[in-house]
């Protein structure tokens, strides 16, 4: 059984947005040594979802700038607009059902389809929550659109989101997290957003079984924080 690469993300998620490209490069650059699997982490679901309106657009407005500063990767104004309209509510529930029936019906696209995704919401400003902002990203990717409508928010699909949202719970408190399966052991890469070249270099040691134990200790984070 090969070693696995799991990352742990949310569809909401600002700093996870701001590692798509990221995770993104080091899923196409590894994929032949390592097993992936892409986990959404549920992060605004049901009661916890937040309504839109201009306090929670002005509140990550400012978080934005160091997203940007950090990451290079821009949110454009529009989905500013989006939040701050009050009948917008910003769901982790539909996007992450969205992934995990991908998962199902293109696994090899996942990692792909969870960027663009993402990015239709945070550079586009296009709702995750109804179907229309799919339909592009699914032929884009040659990806059943019937399907994908039929099954997307069907009761057993719901369900393996909710399942997939308490794994995820299970294994992280914060997003994204970088995580190695070897076994039954799992290990912490990196925790929040990450490096990509210093994350690249940890992969290519595990990829030669060449493993200082002084890069036991070394931080694969930029920003170690709840994200």
């Amino acid at each position: 059984m090969r070693r696995k690469i799991i990352y742990i993300s949310d569809p909401q998620c600002g700093w996870c947005y701001g590692n798509a490209k990221n995770i993104t490069d080091i899923y196409h650059r590894f994929k032949s040594v390592f097993d992936f699997e892409l986990l959404n982490g549920g992060m605004w679901v049901d009661e916890h979802s937040p309504r839109g309106g201009q306090q929670i657009s002005n509140y990550i407005k400012e978080r934005a700038h160091q997203i940007t500063a950090i990451t290079g990767r821009s949110i454009h104004s529009s989905f500013f607009e989006l939040i701050a309209d009050t009948k917008q509510i910003l769901s982790s529930l539909e996007p992450s059902a969205a992934i995990v029936l991908v998962k199902e019906l293109k696994p090899e696209s996942t990692f792909v389809f969870a960027k663009q995704l993402q990015d239709a919401m945070f550079k586009e400003g296009k709702p995750l929550d109804v179907l229309r902002t799919y339909l592009p990203l699914l032929k884009h990717l040659d990806i059943d659109h019937e399907k994908f409508e039929n099954h997307w928010m069907t009761n057993q699909n719901l369900e393996n989101t909710f399942k997939e949202f308490a794994l995820s719970k299970f294994m992280t408190k914060s997003y994204p997290t970088l995580l190695l399966q070897e076994g039954d052991n799992v290990t912490t890469i990196a925790s929040g957003y990450f490096d990509l070249k210093t994350v690249e270099s940890k992969l290519m040691l595990l990829d030669s079984s060449v493993i200082k134990q002084q890069d036991n200790d070394h931080n694969y984070c930029k920003i170690n924080r709840d994200c």
